[in-house]
């Protein structure tokens, strides 16, 4: 709304309709004595516009009928020395004229109040977003002076709304020095927005993260820079406090791969150093008595004590067994003979163990073209595959056990099932024990997946794939 518009609102209606209706006689007086013509057709169209804008539309159309008969009187008394007398024809034909502006400037009228209306609720709709809005909002003109902010600039920048009203982007002290002045001056000559990220001053003394998006906005009386930006001080800590804890998770998970290496290391090296002393010591210990016993056994044959020789018999007989059972229990735990075999024969030896020790049916169905080239992987294997049998037997109560060692296309399988009583597989994954837990590391050392499936008609499965790579 204009100024004059303004001042039109604050004169009284009755006042406006008076000065419309004098206006009307005025153009009465001028009719009857200039005559028809088309200046005054012209103020009587201006006068019934003023009418629909200012005053009211009743009273416009009103206005329009009394000027078709104002007019019509008028076009009787400048003709009166021609005897042309008033006729319907005429008042009619004025009104219908009359009637048809008034209804056009209505109608023109009505559009432009609802095109301003519309406009007007779109502009305060504009002002209600950037005036709720979180993020800072800042407009520029092309010369810096801001024109338009709103209460989230000033509570990020640490000043007042009227007092960043009155700001220069160049001179303002959160933005001078940084990267955003030169930026801006950037988008204002190409038009192209640009994002900004960096550390400012606010008036509060304070240093704070900013990160910003500027863009151009162009308008018939010049183009404008648009700046809406964030504070992401918070958000640049959250980020740094969780490098550090993702560092820290991660030095400790490296402490804990170190620890369980040390700890399959020493696992292993007791192992060995069990298995060499079970072999060397008192395999050969009780080999020794077996040789003395059966000397004695000897002894009491000649000096004709059966019972006595029976009985030492039966020593050398226990001894002997004794003797088989610690090179077998040495096997197992430190499989020396087997190291330059592979992997056939070390499950091979295993295979045949078990049965023995455990009275039990152990078979192994081995293909041919598996092969495992890397001894580090094969003691891994060997040790995870005699960890789920010892598993089987313990836990499942198992009386049979398949291990299979078949090719895959990337590399090959081992499978180590059972028919034992199973296992419940959910609480398996939450409370594994320490020998779960090595199988898992062991394959994973090596680069092999661990996987456990219950078997149908009862019992689990425990597979193993090894990834091969290159291999045909």
């Amino acid at each position: 709304m204009n100024q004059f518009d303004a001042l039109m609102a604050k004169i009284p209606k009755i006042y406006l309709a008076l000065c419309v209706l004098a206006f009307e006689f005025v153009l009465f007086f001028l009719d009857n004595h200039v005559g028809p013509d088309l200046p005054l057709s012209l103020l009587y169209a201006l006068t019934t516009l003023f009418a629909l804008r200012y005053v009211d539309r009743s009273f416009a159309y009103l206005m329009a009928v009394f000027a078709a008969l104002g007019r019509t009187y008028a076009f009787w008394l400048f003709n009166i020395d021609h005897q042309v007398k008033p006729s319907a024809e005429i008042f009619f034909s004025n009104v219908t004229v009359n009637l048809l502006i008034c209804y056009l400037m209505d109608g023109q009228l009505s559009a432009r109040a609802r095109a301003e209306a519309a406009l007007d609720d779109l502009s305060k709709m504009y002002q209600a977003i950037i005036r709720k809005a979180d993020s800072g909002i800042e407009v520029f003109d092309d010369r810096g002076q801001c024109v338009l902010a709103n209460d989230a600039a000033a509570k990020i920048l640490g000043t007042t709304l009227s007092h960043l009203l009155q700001e220069d982007l160049r001179r303002f002290s959160s933005w001078r020095g940084t990267g955003l002045v030169p930026m801006a001056d950037e988008v204002l000559r190409t038009g192209v927005p640009r994002q900004f990220e960096e550390q400012i001053h606010t008036k509060f003394g304070k240093d704070i993260w900013c990160i910003a998006t500027l863009g151009q906005i162009e308008l018939k009386q010049g183009n404008y820079l648009l700046l809406v930006f964030n504070d992401i001080s918070k958000f640049k800590k959250a980020v740094s406090e969780m490098g550090a804890a993702r560092q820290s998770a991660q030095m400790a998970l490296e402490r804990a791969g170190m620890a369980e290496r040390r700890i399959i290391s020493i696992s292993e090296e007791t192992q060995q150093r069990i298995g060499q002393e079970l072999h060397d010591d008192l395999g050969q210990q009780l080999t020794g008595i077996a040789f003395m016993t059966q000397v004695l056994s000897q002894k009491l044959m000649a000096l004709q004590l059966p019972d006595e020789e029976l009985a030492a018999a039966k020593i050398t007989d226990l001894v002997n067994d004794a003797v088989a059972k610690t090179r077998r229990l040495a096997h197992s735990l430190y499989p020396v003979e087997l190291m330059g075999y592979g992997l056939r024969e070390m499950l091979g030896q295993l295979s045949r163990e078990v049965s023995v020790i455990f009275q039990l049916e152990c078979e192994l169905v081995f293909d041919e073209t598996c092969e495992v080239d890397d001894s580090n992987q094969v003691i891994h294997l060997y040790r995870i595959c005699q960890e789920a049998i010892s598993n089987a037997v313990k836990h499942g109560r198992a009386t049979k056990i398949k291990l299979t060692v078949a090719k895959t296309s990337a590399g090959i399988a081992i499978m180590i099932c059972d028919n034992g009583s199973g296992v419940d597989l959910s609480s398996l994954e939450t409370n594994s024990g320490l020998g779960m837990h090595t199988m898992r590391y062991r394959a994973d050392m090596i680069g092999a997946s661990l996987a456990m499936d219950a078997v149908v008609n009862g019992g689990l499965c425990v597979k193993i794939e090894l990834l091969q790579t290159g291999r045909k």
